[in-house]
């Protein structure tokens, strides 16, 4: 290629970009106009607008339908209402974390028109569970006691289907439907933290930073705040979110907007805020960019390992229902062809970096490892003892389940072995790894035959493939 020839294609490219660019703008201007900067839901809803627009602006020719498809998603906050969920990744739950706290937010021509926030959830549920019995997926009884609410409503490992079960009890107890549903995890607000800096409430006399947020607002709302008698009428504890959230808002606009937009675009794509819409349109271009947490299809090999934190801390008084951030989960996964079949050898390695001392205490965990369907377990093993009896084998998202309790006491580690028999073929083998809503990285290391895959963190969904041998 001429360097003039070179040149003109280079300025093609660019013009291509910049017209994209100002396509989705004019789409999409009057969000950002609009955007009070104030409000939380406005805040996330303009990085998003820009994180779309920059993701579009890395393509050289960029596509009709690659556009369509990101404006599609941006039509989540034109009109309607949603349903916000928070998630305290530090208790997960199998779309990222407990559900504490919730909002609805309605849009009108892309401005956030009412915001309604609720900070206690239990009060909602309590009145619902006291004149309606729902049985819960039974690793649930243990917390719900066969009263089965919205607190507990995210437990299918598929986002989409959670969000369905979400909005049938948020409108049993509410009365309210909503077009969508989106999970927020608590660790959006330390990683914002960590790029603005501490930020000091003198209402608290007290500074909250990316170090201490979990561990401070386990204090302030599960302690401190009923230490005042009047605040056991008013059963409020999660005002403090509420007081920290326009604070840190105001310092985040003082960040670059660049730096802010690429930090949202990667909390989409690490699944730490999760989309999910009603409208088919606008759920299938979610979909399309992997920010509605689905458990994908695969045509050859596939894993995903899903964890949920359930403590009934009637029976653990010391605490352990927010213990899942000290647990270091690391995955090593390889695949051998023994006599023409595909044997797949898991080991599963959880480590307790915490302590007996309240909120830490024992990890209870239901650990659900799906794999491709049809696959036939032919050996599990905890800590070098047999459990072949305690894995439950079930369907689940179009995959085979292998299912089991695996509590681990602070300062020590468990490590499960499975070893299972693949229904898959050595044509064209890769490997697709699916990583948690509200997991801040495994350790994985994948192999097939002995050729190393992947040796990293699982920080995003990875599809590996074979690397052709030279």
């Amino acid at each position: 290629m001429g360097l003039f020839t070179k040149n003109k294609t280079e300025k093609v490219r660019k013009r291509t970009n910049i017209d994209t660019i100002v396509r989705v703008l004019r789409i999409e201007k009057k969000l950002i106009k609009k955007a009070n900067h104030l409000h939380f839901f406005s805040f996330i809803v303009f990085l998003i607008t820009m994180a779309v627009i920059l993701n579009l602006s890395f393509f050289g020719t960029v596509a009709a339908s690659t556009i369509k498809t990101k404006t599609d998603i941006l039509k989540t906050f034109k009109n309607g209402t949603y349903l916000v969920v928070f998630q305290n990744n530090s208790e997960m739950r199998p779309t990222g974390g407990f559900i504490g706290s919730f909002a609805t937010v309605t849009f009108s021509d892309y401005k956030v028109q009412k915001i309604d926030f609720n900070t206690n959830i239990y009060k909602l549920d309590d009145a619902f569970t006291a004149k309606n019995q729902v049985a819960p997926p039974a690793p649930l009884a243990v917390v719900s006691h066969n009263h089965w609410a919205l607190r507990d409503s995210n437990f299918a490992i598929d986002y989409p289907t959670a969000a369905k079960d979400i909005q049938w009890f948020f409108a049993q107890e509410s009365g309210q439907k909503v077009d969508g549903v989106i999970a927020v995890n608590a660790s959006v607000v330390q990683d914002l933290l960590k790029m603005t800096g501490p930020v000091y409430l003198a209402k608290y006399q007290t500074t909250i930073s990316a170090d201490n947020f979990f561990d401070q607002m386990a204090e302030k709302i599960e302690k401190e705040y009923f230490y005042d008698a009047s605040h056991q009428t008013e059963n409020e504890p999660k005002t403090i979110l509420k007081d920290l959230m326009p604070i840190l808002m105001n310092k985040a606009f003082s960040l670059p907007k660049v730096q802010l937009v690429k930090f949202v675009l990667q909390t989409m794509n690490q699944k730490q805020i999760l989309f999910q819409s009603n409208n088919d349109q606008i759920e299938q271009a979610i979909l399309a960019n992997n920010w509605g947490g689905e458990i994908q299809s695969s045509n050859s090999d596939y894993l995903a390992i899903n964890n949920a934190n359930i403590t009934d801390l009637s029976l653990q008084k010391n605490g352990g229902a927010k213990t899942s951030l000290k647990v270091k989960e690391s995955v090593d996964y390889r695949v051998s062809n023994l006599d023409d079949n595909l044997v797949a050898n898991l080991a599963l390695t959880r480590s307790h970096t915490g302590s007996y001392a309240w909120p830490d205490g024992t990890n209870v965990n239901w650990t659900r490892i799906l794999v491709p369907v049809g696959s036939t377990l032919q050996k599990a093993e905890l800590n070098g003892q047999n459990i072949m009896d305690k894995i439950q084998i079930s369907e689940d998202a179009g995959k085979t389940t292998f299912s089991l309790w695996l509590n681990t006491n602070p300062q020590t580690s468990n490590v499960l072995n499975l070893s299972y028999k693949l229904p898959i073929s050595t044509q064209n083998y890769h490997l697709l790894v699916q990583k948690q809503p509200g997991n801040l990285g495994d350790k994985l290391f994948a192999s097939f035959n002995n050729q190393v895959l992947f040796n990293g963190v699982l920080d995003t969904d990875k599809d590996i493939k074979l690397k052709n041998k030279k």
